[in-house]
C-alpha cells in the first residue's frame, strides 16, 4: 500500500477502536474501508481540500461585502487573486 493508503488504514483503525470497536473488528473495518474506497476510486486522482481551509473560505464570503477587498485580505493574509478565486468559486453552479 501506499503511504497515504497506509496512512488512512491506519486512521480509520483508531477511530474504529475510539468508537468502541474490538481491534480485531477494526482491523476488519479498516481493510474494508479501504478494499470499497480502491473499488470505487482506484487509478483515479482526487483532491481533499482540508477542512480549514473551507472553513475560511466561507466565513471570507459571509464577510465580503463587494467592497471590502483590501480588509478582507489582510485580515486572512490572503492576495486578491486569492479572494477573488473564493468569491468565484461560490458563484458556480453546482
Amino acid at each position: 500500500m501506499s503511504d497515504q493508503i497506509d496512512q488512512i488504514a491506519a486512521d480509520i483503525e483508531t477511530i474504529a477502536v475510539k468508537f468502541g470497536l474490538s481491534e480485531k473488528l477494526a482491523s476488519d473495518l479498516s481493510s474494508a474501508v479501504i478494499e470499497r474506497i480502491r473499488s470505487n476510486l482506484g487509478g483515479e486522482t482526487y483532491y481533499i481540500p482540508k477542512v480549514d481551509k473551507q472553513r475560511r473560505n466561507n466565513l471570507i464570503r459571509s464577510r465580503f461585502n463587494g467592497v471590502n477587498h483590501a480588509d478582507i485580505c489582510s485580515a486572512f493574509n490572503i492576495s486578491k487573486s486569492t479572494l477573488y478565486r473564493i468569491l468565484a468559486r461560490n458563484m458556480k453552479p453546482r
